[in-house]
């Protein structure tokens, strides 16, 4: 039988959007290899983000390990939220609310632990909920640690968009099927896992474990957003038809897969026409335009 579970940290509906970053290993601590270095983009001035770090210790080790955030150190001690013993291993998950000391653009997160005992990190996850006109979703974040033995099998259900996220250990291997699309992650590997309707998990291994620690559901109603463009004599024109105001328009223009032009517009309106000052293009070359309202992006292709 499975050990452990994950449980909903947040719940509920928010007039906005939600956005999940990751950095993911696992890597191997220890003083010949210190730290672990990851950054995240915050657009905005978020509702709330949340940060989840991931690790696996031997029993009964007690790591002088940091957690530092923009040079501020999070934690000295290594109290985790969520401990799950198994076979001499602790698999042990932190959950942070660090809405007030992120900043608005780049934020550096370190992990350090200098200890003769490896620790393996598994992840550093980022949860950032932002406002947003017209935007609602209705959301669960769960994280916990959830360990699966030998011939052990998870079902989760999704209506929206779901992300989950799986570590093999060193002697096993496991096999997803998410929305009916089958495949096998190798031994000792962090995958992140999207899907819309069924997630299946199983461990097909002699010996070793799976586990799943983090799962977020959401389901996003949202405003219309489109963009047509043409070709005029000034270059290439896109018009923004949807909605509500966009923080950043970025449009590119591609040439057999390889952009030739980029460029991005800040606030723009409905309405709004921006031109890119493109000559000697290609009849039928695709144009990308991606839409940016704080954490959420749409991507519209179109040729011209």
């Amino acid at each position: 039988m499975a050990k452990g579970l994950y449980s909903a940290f947040d719940s509920g509906t928010l007039e906005g959007v939600i956005d999940v970053n990751s950095s993911l290993g696992p890597w191997r601590l220890r003083s010949s290899n210190p730290e672990t270095k990851s950054s995240v983009v915050i657009e905005g001035r978020p509702e709330r983000v949340y940060l989840l770090v991931d690790a696996e210790v031997p029993e009964r080790l007690n790591p002088a390990w940091r957690i530092i955030l923009n040079d501020l150190s999070l934690t000295k001690v290594f109290r985790p939220n969520v401990v799950v013993g198994d076979l001499g291993v602790e698999h042990a998950l932190t959950v942070y609310d660090v809405t007030p000391v992120v900043r608005q653009g780049k934020n550096e997160l370190k992990v350090t632990y200098k200890g003769e005992v490896p620790v393996v990190v598994n992840g550093v996850i980022t949860v950032a909920l932002y406002r947003a006109e017209k935007f609602s979703t209705t959301f669960s974040l769960e994280a916990g640690e959830l360990v699966m033995d030998p011939g052990e099998e998870r079902n989760e259900q999704c209506e929206g968009s779901c992300i989950a996220f799986l570590k093999t250990s060193v002697t096993a291997r496991a096999v997803v099927e998410s929305d009916n699309v089958r495949r096998v992650v190798p031994p000792e590997t962090v995958e992140e896992l999207s899907f819309s309707k069924r997630l299946t998990v199983r461990n097909e291994s002699q010996k070793g474990s799976v586990k799943l620690f983090a799962l977020f559901r959401s389901k996003t109603v949202e405003p219309r957003i489109a963009v047509t463009g043409e070709r005029t004599s000034g270059g290439i024109v896109v018009a923004y038809e949807g909605d509500v105001r966009l923080n950043k328009l970025i449009v590119n223009v591609l040439k057999n897969g390889v952009s030739v032009v980029y460029k991005v517009f800040e606030g723009v309106s409905p309405g709004d026409r921006v031109t890119l000052p493109v000559q000697d293009l290609e009849s039928g070359s695709l144009v990308r335009a991606v839409a940016v309202i704080a954490g959420y992006r749409k991507v519209m292709d179109f040729k011209v």
